[in-house]
This record gives structure tokens, C-alpha cells and sequence, in this order.
């Protein structure tokens, strides 16, 4: 008991625990009243999504796990996750839907050489809007990405009152075919400002979707347009 309670103050006071947000675990990772008999700790954080980010530890403070879920517990984990050795190399990384893991997951020894990827039946996910994906979409419009994308455009409209107001939130949805489902933008953003960001987005030739490594899905991406990095 002794034991399991410096264990805990200790986390607390390293910072890998909130102190608020934290579970003690079970050998199963599922959540337990009696935290002085945790084999593992979760600790949580809320999302701009409303969904819950999910770290879970070893009783040695190394990190088990990382990821999304769609609950606090960590019951129901949703999009990207990964899982780590105690030594800090990863030990598997792939995708769940609904607590259900699906499509290919890279799996790795304890030396970090590669395992065979385990592949998980999938679900119908042309419906679904992912947070994260194994591969995050990407913009077929330059080198750098959208950001530099956004910003080269806005300078050369000379979009200045625009630029004042960076940095600038912008929110996209990319379905399974590579097209900009929706948009949304910074709240500071007038209607008419709206629209120049808009037409800039729309001059992008096309886009590469989210992949699970065996499938295409919808994928929310959240961007920051910052001119005080130039």
C-alpha cells in the first residue's frame, strides 16, 4: 500500500500526472477503484475535438501508450495509437475505430527490428471523421506544405489585413478521395476574408487522403498560419 502511494506522489510530482486526471489500471488496462493496486496509470487530457488524448504509464513512470479516445478511461480509443516498450521503443502503432483496432498495424521487436504487420478487419469508414491516421493527408500543392502554401498566396494577393490578425486557424476535412469536404476557419475571420482563404485553398491541385495501411478515410487536419516565424 505504502509501496503503490509513494509510487503515485512521485508521478504527481515528476509532472506525468495531472493529479485531477488520472486512472490507475489493471493488468487489462481497465480502469480500477483502488489506485494503490494500479499495475499502470492513465493520465488525460481534453482535445479541441472534444475527444480525450490517452497516456497510459508503466509503475516505472515509462510511457506504455499514447493516443485518442473517444472516453477519459481510455475504454473506447479512436484514431491513431501507439504502444511502447518499457525500454522507450515503439512496440506497435495502427489505427482504432470505436475501441476496435482495424487495418494494418506496424509491429516491432524489443530491438526495434520490424515484426510482419498484423492486419484487422475493417468496418465501413466512408462515413467516419478521423482525428489522426497513420498517414495524415497532405497537399499535392508545394514542397513545404500548406502553411508556406497559404502564406506565399497571401502575400502575393497582398492580403494585409488577413496577415495582421496571424496567426490564423484554418480546419479542413480530407475524404477518401482526396477532396476538401469542409472548411472551417479562424472566427476573427470576416466573411469576405473567409473567401480569399477559401480561393486560396481551392487553387491546390488535389490532395493525398488519410490511410490506415489498408484504407483510405476521412481525416480532420488543424492548421496554423503564423507569419511571425518569416
Amino acid at each position: 500500500m505504502i509501496k503503490h502511494f509513494l509510487l503515485i506522489l512521485c508521478l504527481l510530482c515528476a509532472g506525468y500526472l495531472s493529479g485531477q486526471h488520472y486512472y490507475g489500471l489493471d493488468h487489462s488496462l481497465h480502469p480500477i477503484d483502488n489506485k494503490s493496486e494500479a499495475i499502470y496509470f492513465l493520465d488525460f487530457e481534453k482535445s479541441d475535438t472534444g475527444n480525450f488524448v490517452i497516456h497510459i504509464y508503466y509503475s516505472s513512470m515509462k510511457l506504455l501508450m499514447n493516443g485518442n479516445s473517444i472516453d477519459s478511461l481510455g475504454q473506447r480509443l479512436d484514431g491513431l495509437c501507439t504502444f511502447y516498450y518499457e525500454t522507450g521503443k515503439v512496440q506497435s502503432e495502427g489505427i482504432y475505430i470505436k475501441g476496435r483496432k482495424s487495418g494494418a498495424w506496424k509491429r516491432y521487436n524489443q530491438d526495434g527490428s520490424p515484426k510482419s504487420d498484423r492486419i484487422y478487419s475493417d468496418i465501413n469508414m466512408e462515413t467516419i471523421i478521423f482525428n489522426s491516421a497513420l498517414i495524415m493527408p497532405k497537399p499535392n500543392c508545394s514542397a513545404d506544405g500548406f502553411e508556406e502554401f497559404i502564406k506565399t498566396r497571401l502575400i502575393i494577393e497582398n492580403a494585409l489585413e488577413i496577415i495582421e490578425l496571424s496567426p490564423i486557424a484554418i480546419q479542413l476535412v480530407i475524404n477518401v478521395n482526396g477532396e476538401v469536404a469542409e472548411r472551417m476557419f479562424d472566427e476573427r475571420l470576416s466573411l469576405e476574408k473567409m473567401k480569399i482563404i477559401d480561393s486560396i485553398i481551392r487553387q491546390i491541385p488535389s490532395w493525398e487522403a488519410g490511410y490506415t495501411g489498408t484504407q483510405k478515410i476521412n481525416v480532420r487536419v488543424n492548421y496554423s498560419i503564423d507569419f511571425s516565424n518569416n
